[in-house]
């Protein structure tokens, strides 16, 4: 009887390839995995959560590659965000800041992190983090900034740090402390803690908190958002209570921000002369209301006093909300990270001025172009403890379709012994690597 020609039911082999699989992940679950410390995310928070956006944050204590892969819940997590300060995912840092944009309102994902050059996956105890967008809200309140600046203890500006701000009831707001050792926040656009409206503030008397990471450095600052514009210095490793810091600007600061409008001396003796002085931001492209942009990613461009921190506000298919600060050639400009929606949309540039008055600028203009289509703006929400573990979970493969060559004749033991085999051999090479 030749062994190999021996029909042998399908059903035992099935049998035999579910045991070896079930075997083989019992067998990998109860060994730990072997992963460098060096790399393990801490200080995991999720911020700047948002109707389309949310961002990732967290510290490894040596200089390393990080990422974020994401997806909706209940669906695989093939989507992936770099560091902002790195589109090509190569980069190395101590500080990891991850922006996830163009989400769906009102909608659950879950992300993994993954750290180191081996791309190691790190999740919430065995699930990846969960968190959900906010819905789209109307208006924004008038604009209201918030900034300073952030150096070491040796006096250097402390570029990589991540500030957070928290206001009272109001959702926490980060951002990377930039090159100079500045950072921004638009305290218009932060939500409360349910997402649900802008946070109401009083931007004379309400207390902030500044929280400064950097690796092994850390400051915590009080400040009231009357003393916000800007922040006193913050020293990194220093806690500062700035609750009863004056901010009086000097001569010179007034002067720093060169007013495009000055001079009304009327006639009358020295001691009657009234200089009138006003500040014009204008906005240069679009340069008409209505023109049409040819690109999904257009570069705003306009004047304004040199130093003048601007906020500004894309409304229309997408709301998109920056702050920025007026070059030193009395000019700004800003391009979207994102392709904006084909259609209407609207640019709205607002600015305290010297006076304590808001202004604002504002431009219609249309997105017309043949580029491919656009997914639809989106956004999210934090619900799961923050404990990274390094996820060992097999990455399950989608099954490939049958063709109509080569299909397998059920019931021969060749298939049964091929599988089984191929099972042991899988077994046998991963407790060899494991074991290394």
């Amino acid at each position: 009887m030749n062994l190999l020609k021996t029909r042998f039911p399908t059903i035992l082999g099935l049998f035999f390839f579910v045991v070896t699989v079930v075997g083989t992940i019992f067998f990998f679950q109860g060994k730990s995995v072997k992963t460098n410390p060096e790399i393990v995310p801490s200080k995991i928070r999720i911020t700047n959560i948002s109707d389309n956006k949310f961002s990732v944050s967290w510290i490894t204590s040596v200089e390393t590659g990080g990422s974020v892969e994401y997806g909706e819940v209940g669906e695989k997590l093939t989507n992936k965000a770099s560091d902002e300060r790195d589109s090509s995912g190569t980069g190395k840092y101590l500080t990891h800041h991850v922006t996830i944009e163009k989400l769906q309102p009102s909608t659950s994902y879950a992300f993994r992190i993954l750290s180191g050059d081996n791309q190691t996956r790190f999740d919430n105890n065995g699930s990846p983090y969960a968190v959900s967008t906010g819905p789209v809200i109307g208006a924004i309140p008038p604009s209201k900034n918030f900034y300073g600046k952030v150096e070491l203890p040796s006096k250097q500006a402390a570029d990589g740090a991540i500030a957070y701000l928290t206001i009272p009831g109001g959702s926490t707001a980060s951002t990377l402390v930039r090159e100079g050792g500045n950072y921004a926040f638009t305290l218009s656009t932060l939500r409360t803690s349910d997402l649900a409206s802008y946070v109401k503030f009083d931007p004379s008397a309400t207390i902030s908190n500044v929280t400064i990471e950097s690796g092994q450095l850390q400051s915590v600052s009080s400040v009231t958002l009357a003393n916000s514009a800007p922040v006193p210095t913050i020293t990194l490793g220093q806690n500062t209570d700035f609750l009863s810091t004056a901010q009086t600007p000097s001569v010179a600061q007034v002067v720093e921000e060169t007013p495009s409008v000055l001079i009304v001396e009327p006639l009358g003796s020295e001691s009657d002369v009234n200089i009138v002085t006003t500040e014009t931001v204008t906005i240069l492209n679009p340069r008409v209301e209505g023109e049409t942009l040819t690109t999904l990613r257009p570069e705003f461009r306009g004047t304004g006093p040199v130093g003048k921190m601007l906020s500004l506000a894309l409304t229309g298919q997408k709301a998109i909300s920056d702050t920025f600060a007026v070059a030193n050639d009395g000019t700004w400009s800003w391009s979207p990270l994102i392709d904006l929606k084909v259609g209407v949309q609207k640019i709205t540039i607002s600015f305290a001025t010297t006076s304590g008055t808001t202004q604002k600028v504002e431009r219609e203009f249309v997105i017309s172009t043949s580029a491919a289509a656009l997914d639809p703006a989106f956004v999210s929400s934090p619900s799961a403890s923050l404990n990274p573990v390094a996820s060992s979970a097999p990455i399950v493969r989608e099954a490939m379709p049958a063709t109509d060559t080569a299909v397998p004749v059920t019931g021969v033991i060749e298939n049964t012994l091929l599988t089984a085999g191929a099972g042991l051999v899988i077994m046998v090479i991963g407790a060899t690597l494991l074991l290394l």
